[in-house]
């Protein structure tokens, strides 16, 4: 029994030794890299930093807490931010969003409020520290920009994993639920409210091919670069009309796109208009647009190939302008 005793307590000790490093060493870390934050071109403030969460977890607080990047005149602000880690699998690291944050854009202030806003990041467990997957989630996001009114989704997902297939590649999913338009917009293209107040969704699968790993780049080295695109499907449902994606894009030498997207619209003509209202494309476009659409079931359906080569765009057989460029 004497013996168990003493296990029992050198085994707390060593733990609680362990724990008490660990902790010390993840506040040094995260103020270290605060204080260097300047040199990557970001001025952060915040009031105070603690870890907490013995003795199985690393519970750090960052209280009135603020990020401003002077190049792009961004800045992000909030009264918390927490980040989670089980201190034995320090690699998976969770964070949580306080309920009401500012984002303050060059002209504009959004004030931003969810139910709950959290993320995680799964490092590979060596000194790389390369990201093996991420996941991000909100629920109930408000966006309210001063002087306008106010952009809604119930549910806002997104993730993406390492390939196992394929070096370096990452597959990316997203998924926006439920979306309410601002009103404003929302006049401009259905001012006859015809389409239901909230967009179904808008969905997106898709594998990047990269130059390698991602992972830290305070090293010097440079960030990987993307090779390649594979669409699975973007899909936007609003009512019935229908608009979806696929198909595989890569970079050429120069880094603009090159290859073919299979574009399909159900209701295509509303569509159609949906994307002139926005400015994407020309409204007499339609007209050469219409030999080309079918009736399937009693549903006006358009199937064309958006095709990238010699770094132009062409929407069907029409010129759209330049092809963006992947690197």
């Amino acid at each position: 029994m004497r013996l168990l005793s003493i296990i029992v307590v050198t085994a707390a000790s060593l733990w609680g030794g362990y724990w008490f490093v660990g902790s010390t060493a993840v506040e040094k870390g995260l103020v270290t890299w605060l204080a260097e934050a300047p040199k990557n071109g970001l001025a952060a403030e915040y009031s105070a930093l603690e870890t907490r969460g013995f003795p199985n977890r690393f519970d750090t607080t960052i209280e009135n807490v603020s990020f401003s990047h002077a190049a792009s005149g961004i800045t992000w602000q909030a009264p918390f931010f927490h980040l989670f880690a089980l201190s034995y699998k320090p690699n998976h690291i969770i964070a949580s969003w306080p309920n009401e944050q500012r984002l303050i854009l060059p002209g504009i202030a959004l004030d931003i409020t969810s139910e709950d806003m959290r993320g995680s990041v799964v490092f590979e467990p060596n000194t790389s520290l390369a990201i093996d997957r991420v996941r991000y989630s909100i629920d109930k996001l408000t966006i309210v920009p001063e002087g306008t009114d106010q952009f809604e989704a119930e549910r806002v997902f997104f993730a993406s994993r390492q390939t196992t297939a394929r070096p370096f590649a990452h597959d990316v999913s997203l998924r926006l639920s439920m979306l309410k338009l601002p009103e404003t917009l929302s006049n401009i293209l259905d001012p006859t409210s015809k389409y239901p107040n909230l967009v179904d969704g808008l969905t997106a699968d898709a594998t990047f091919g990269l130059t390698a790993a991602i992972g830290r780049i305070s090293d010097g080295s440079q960030p990987p670069e993307v090779t390649d695109v594979a669409i699975k499907t973007i899909r936007f449902d609003w009512g019935d009309m229908e608009l979806s994606l696929s198909g595989t894009l890569k970079a050429d030498d120069l880094g603009y796109a090159e290859g073919t997207l299979d574009l399909h619209a159900a209701n295509w003509r509303e569509v159609f208009q949906l994307l002139v209202k926005l400015g994407l494309v020309e409204p007499a476009w339609e007209g050469a647009l219409a030999p080309l659409s079918k009736d399937v079931a009693g549903v006006a359906t358009l199937d064309i190939p958006l095709t990238f080569e010699n770094q132009v765009f062409y929407f069907g057989p029409l010129s759209f302008g330049t092809a963006p460029r992947l690197r």
